[in-house]
């Protein structure tokens, strides 16, 4: 397995995943930046800076009810994914 750190620049997070009330679909969406990022360890390590702080993150995704386990673009994609929400009648939560 090839193992090396990520590039910098802008990346998507997603994440879609059941309501809260289990009758529908959401989308979540969080811009960032990835920063340079040395091998930290085993895998593919990428250091992201978002808009919010970590803890802050962390609160808005548990008190939403988000699962875990995320996707992560290289790029702004957030047009797209909206474009895509849409097109499945998904809400979609930006933070």
């Amino acid at each position: 397995a090839s193992e090396f750190p990520l590039q910098k620049g802008p990346v998507t997070v997603l994440r879609i995943g059941e309501s809260r009330d289990g009758a529908s679909y959401r989308m979540l969406i969080i811009k960032g930046e990835a920063q340079d990022t040395e091998q930290l360890l085993h895998g593919n390590p990428l250091k992201v800076r978002f808009n919010r702080s970590a803890s802050e993150l962390v609160e808005k995704l548990i008190g939403s009810g988000f699962e875990h386990h995320y996707v992560m673009a290289r790029g702004d994609i957030s047009a797209q994914l909206k474009f895509m929400a849409a097109q499945l009648d998904l809400e979609v939560i930006e933070l």
